[in-house]
């Protein structure tokens, strides 16, 4: 179901939904997959997070080698100018590879 402000005892079926919100969401999922498909390329791995808040179109982190580093800054300006009317890019890095890991502890008791 695609309402974003859907509240409890609102018995609207869904075919009466407003089209905004679902237009909206499909809209943001093309922007994620034209950012993913552009920058998976330059990585060597890429681990696509849980986004947080309704404004964030994507969370991902891409593990990248130093000598590439430049490519992928490169990529995410051009990114940026291409859709700079409609969103705003926030990238950080390097830091470590944290995404990359998983950690598993066992305790033997």
């Amino acid at each position: 179901m695609c309402i974003r402000d859907r509240r409890p005892g609102d018995r609207r079926r869904l075919d009466e939904a407003p089209a905004q919100p679902c237009r909206e969401r499909r809209e943001a999922e093309d922007d994620e997959q034209a950012i993913l498909d552009s920058l998976r390329p330059l990585a060597v791995e890429t681990r696509v997070n849980d986004i947080f808040g309704e404004r964030m179109i994507v969370n991902a982190a891409f593990l990248v080698n130093r000598c590439s580093e430049p490519e992928l800054d490169t990529a995410i300006q051009g990114l940026d100018q291409q859709m700079k009317d409609r969103m705003l890019f926030r990238y950080v890095g390097p830091v470590p590879p944290y995404n990359f890991v998983n950690l598993v502890i066992r305790w033997n008791h």
